[in-house]
């Protein structure tokens, strides 16, 4: 990867977070690129009377500018390193980094005696030992020769550690800091490296990290260790397996937020010169949860980013739903550390259950090739394919709106490339070609619809024709005996017949101004050559001759209207609404076709004669005959059953006459005027009563169910009905008091028991009908009182008019086609129709200045559309019709005339209302006055009155003024 080790070291306040300033240590053997600071650039800050352990952050620089990650955090105290769960902190290159952090003597112990001062050490006795040990090192005597600002840099350095720390180990790590920053320097200064070509020489080869920490050689500036020891300084055991403090995420990767194909350790002792070596098991997850079988199991290298920090590759495909990872480390191969669960999968359709530690599917969502789908989403790839996680979860599932063949997806209706008959149908098929719908299939051959067939140009390919499988007959030709003619192309041997597919695309269609005679064309008005008597007429006929109009043809000869046929007497020639034919001889009856002159007797039944006026084609009844019951009798022939009835043609032909104007014929018997009906005595024969043929009921009696009731006698069934005389005949009637209605009696002014808003009201309704009360008006069976709005119209109202009550329009509205609009209110379609309630409240009234003539409007003065001689004329009385366009006397009539016009069209209007006002008030004071007339006056008026006075058991004294005839007694013996 191109990395380096950088250790960080921070000096930490104890009880308090303090600004920090970071130092920065790099290996001797390194040759880094991307330095971040120099020794030197660093300055240290006194932190007062504190004992400040140092914060390491172990860090892994790419070759990637500007950004850098630190990942674990280590408290050195000491000698000791003891470890902090940290953070990720992201370092730029050239920042001088400073937090805030806290930290608790209480929680780590850290082995250090402080005097009262609260140091561990004076600043004398700190001087005196790290002067021992920097005067000790050889090569730092070396470099301060070379360095002349090295030593008191380093040496203040290791001064204040000691004072505050009492371990010696900061001393030995002030050395290394010099010794290393002594090297640095060197090798940038290739000016001195000339100057000095053996002490920079010596200084490159004999300073090693930590002088190899007493367990190897310093060869040309690097360690090589003993046997069992390796690392930059040789100062870690190769026998014991690296120290794993944690994995990376906790063992848990996200693979759409990072790269999973490798896993992150962080501890201590991960050799640099080691071998790494990385022991790794692989198991799957399934979209249940469910965890297979071993994928693999593998020895890998590893890799070595510090002495705190390595890593180890993954077999983890993306298009594996997720896996769980065994994996342990190892500086040798040989002694591994414990084994490290390490979870891969995928948050955007995955969920990882931590308590089960199973991996599992989340609704609505297909894994599919190391993707996440959401459920109908399309296949990218193949866009008849789409995630239905109700089918599969891992496949792609097919889409029934496209055809899947040879591994393509296809539209419906979208053609075979190969083949442009074929096509995909998803209603035929989804996997295999469908035959197109526009193409034809003839002898193994694809055509197009519409393409000719290239053997026979009457041919196409029709799908609605013949089908797809056949040539079908193009629309453009005909095929006549067997052989093809394009439309509008003449027979070969007579010109007047042509191809007219749409008339006839198998037979030659005749011109129509020519005749096709004897097989030769003859054009319209031709004479036959050989008979003058005819002519090509193609409005009779194209295939025969035709009589000329002014003739009728008979026998080879030529005959005028009036003559009679030689061969057929029946006939005449005669005209007929144009034509000169042949027709029946109007003084001739044909019948059964024989043919009879007018008036001849049918020889088989002498009733029935020859009369062409009646029926020219079937005998007629003959004047001077009956036919009764399909029997003949002549004119004055007596019935012989029956003395009193004879056949009298002049009355009926059909049925037997009286023979008296005396006499009654009645239930297929004859009877004398005024005889009584022998089965009934209260029946008898009166012609003046009843005619010829029904009973009448004998005088000054009344009849009921065959018993006689004399005058004066109540009715057996109805109490309020009294037998009466008349003038000529007696009746039932109804008492003065009472109405007769539905079959019963009630008294007058008695309410109605099935329907409160009526009763019987003799004035008002008379006697054989309810009467709405007084002040009521009736609706839907419900009462209403004067001055109620209609339940359903708003512009209706009950009132009262005279003596009677009923639905009015009110005064501010017009009721028209069952709509309520307000005065004024103009159609919605017709905008010279208005409501004008005080002229009409019923129709509509057209607007002054207009006509509404056939449905439209037009303004005063329009012509007529098609004839200038008609206008509108908007004056009463001319609206509804087009008016005679006036002379020019009247077209010069000045402004004032027509103001007078405009004048009187609004004042007669009003004349007539105040006219049918008056009209109203006098009939209505008539009446009033006429109220209390006796009912004798009442029923004069009506002519129904016949007898005198009544009293109940008086026959003698019946008041005609207190009765009238029932016209409505249901009884049909009444």
């Amino acid at each position: 990867m191109g990395a380096f080790e950088t250790t960080y070291v921070s000096n930490i306040g104890c009880l308090t977070g303090y600004e920090q300033n970071w130092r920065r240590r790099i290996a001797p053997d390194q040759e880094p690129t991307n330095v971040v600071a120099t020794y030197s650039d660093i300055k240290w800050k006194d932190k007062g009377d504190f004992s400040f352990p140092y914060l390491v952050y172990s860090c892994t620089f790419d070759k990637v500018p500007n950004t850098n990650y630190c990942y674990n955090v280590f408290w050195l105290i000491g000698n000791k390193v003891v470890y902090e769960q940290g953070v990720k902190e992201n370092i730029t290159k050239g920042e001088s980094k400073a937090e805030d952090f806290h930290f608790h003597e209480d929680d780590y112990h850290l082995g250090i005696t402080t005097d009262q001062t609260g140091l561990a050490l004076t600043e004398k006795e700190a001087m005196a030992k790290c002067s021992e040990l920097l005067l000790s090192s050889k090569m730092y005597n070396v470099c301060t020769e070379v360095v002349k600002e090295l030593g008191n840099s380093f040496a203040e350095d290791c001064k204040l550690d000691l004072m505050y720390t009492g371990d010696y180990t900061f001393a030995k790590m002030a050395l290394e800091g010099a010794l290393g920053s002594c090297k640095y320097s060197v090798v940038r200064n290739t000016a001195l490296q000339e100057d000095l070509p053996e002490l920079t020489t010596e200084i490159f080869t004999q300073i090693c990290p930590n002088n190899c920490s007493g367990n190897g050689i310093c060869e040309n500036g690097s360690c090589s260790c003993e046997q069992s020891f390796g690392g930059a300084d040789c100062s870690y055991s190769l026998v014991m397996p690296p120290e794993v403090l944690s994995v990376h995420g906790d063992g848990i990767c996200d693979r759409s937020q990072e790269n999973c194909r490798s896993v992150v350790f962080y501890g201590d002792n991960f050799l640099q010169n080691g071998n790494t070596t990385c022991n790794v098991s692989v198991f799957q997850f399934i979209a249940d949860g469910s965890l297979l079988a071993t994928m693999n199991n593998a020895i890998t290298s590893g890799e070595q980013y510090s002495i705190f920090q390595a890593s180890c590759d993954i077999d983890d495909s993306d298009k594996i739903f997720a896996t769980l990872a065994k994996v342990s480390i190892s500086n040798d191969g040989y002694i591994f550390t414990q084994e490290y669960e390490v979870i891969n999968f995928d948050s955007t359709c995955q969920i990882y259950d931590s308590t089960s530690k199973q991996v599992m599917l989340q609704s609505g969502f297909c894994y599919i090739d190391g993707g996440c789908y959401h459920n109908m989403e399309k296949n990218p790839s193949k866009r008849c394919q789409a995630c239905q996680s109700a089918k599969s979860v891992d496949s792609w599932s097919y889409d029934t709106t496209f055809c899947f063949i040879s591994d393509n997806c296809y539209s419906d209706l979208d053609p075979n490339p190969s083949d442009n008959c074929e096509v995909c149908s998803i209603s035929k098929s989804t996997s295999t070609w469908s035959i197109s719908d526009t193409t034809c299939v003839i002898n193994g051959s694809c055509h197009l619809n519409g393409d000719p067939n290239p053997d026979n140009r009457c041919e196409v390919c029709s799908i609605k024709s013949r089908g797809r499988y056949e040539w079908s007959q193009s629309n453009s030709t005909c095929v006549i005996d067997g052989q093809c003619f394009i439309d509008g192309e003449a027979a070969p041997k007579a010109q007047c017949r042509v191809c007219d597919f749409k008339r006839n695309a198998s037979e030659w269609t005749l011109q129509s101004s020519f005749c096709f005679i004897d097989g030769k064309c003859v054009r319209n008005g031709r004479s036959n050559l050989a008979d003058p008597c005819f002519t090509c007429n193609v409005d009779k006929s194209q295939y025969e001759w035709s009589t000329k109009n002014q003739y009728c043809y008979s026998e080879g000869g030529c005959y005028l209207p009036g003559d009679v046929d030689p061969a057929e007497p029946c006939n005449m020639c005669i005209d007929v609404n144009g034509m000169i034919k042949w027709a029946l001889n109007p003084d001739f009856c044909k019948i059964n076709d024989y043919c009879y002159r007018n008036g001849t007797i049918n020889p088989q039944q002498s009733c029935y004669e020859c009369n062409s006026s009646v029926n020219q084609t079937s005998w007629s009844q003959s004047e001077l005959f009956c036919i009764i019951n399909g029997e003949c009798f002549s004119d004055g022939a007596n019935n012989t059953e029956k003395e009193c009835l004879f056949c009298n043609v002049t009355q009926r032909k059909t049925e037997w006459s009286l023979r008296s104007e005396d006499i009654c014929y009645i239930d297929g018997e004859c009877f004398s005027n005024k005889e009584e009906n022998p089965m009934n005595e209260c029946l008898e024969c009166n012609l003046q009563k009843a005619g010829q043929f029904k009973w009448s009921t004998k005088d000054n009696l009344c009849h009921y169910e065959e018993k006689c009731y004399e005058v004066g006698e109540v009715h057996p069934l109805y109490q309020c009905k009294i037998c009466s005389s008349f003038s000529n005949y007696s009746d039932w009637i109804v008492k003065q008091d009472y109405c007769f209605i539905d079959y019963s009696c009630h008294k007058n002014k008695y309410d109605n028991s099935s329907n409160k808003c009526f009763e019987c009201n003799l004035q008002k309704a008379g006697r054989f009908e309810w009467s709405t009360k007084d002040n009521l008006c009736y609706l839907d069976n419900d009462c209403f009182t004067i001055g109620d709005d209609h339940p359903s119209y708003e512009c209706k109202a009950c009132a009262s008019f005279n003596n009677a009550s009923d639905w009015t329009v009110k005064s501010e509205y017009c009721f028209i086609n069952n709509l309520c609009l307000r005065n004024g209110s103009n159609h919605a379609s017709l905008s010279c129709l208005e409501c004008d309630a005080s002229n009409n409240s019923t129709e509509w009234t057209v607007v002054i200045g207009f006509c509404f003539i056939n449905g439209k409007c037009h303004a005063n003065g329009d012509f007529h559309p098609l004839d200038k001689d008609l206008i509108c004329d908007s004056m009463p009385g001319f609206k509804m019709t087009w008016s005679n366009k006036h002379d020019e006397e009247v077209q010069d009539i000045d402004d004032d005339s027509v103001d007078t016009r405009m004048i009187l069209s609004i004042v007669v209007p009003v004349i007539i209302v105040i006219i049918i006002i008056v009209v109203v008030i006098f009939i209505y004071r008539r009446r009033s006055k006429s109220g209390s007339l006796s009912t004798e006056e009442r029923n004069k008026e009506l002519g129904s009155l016949r007898n005198p006075t009544y009293e109940t058991g008086d026959v003698t004294n019946i008041d005609s003024q207190l009765l009238q005839p029932d016209n409505s007694d249901p009884d049909p013996q009444d």
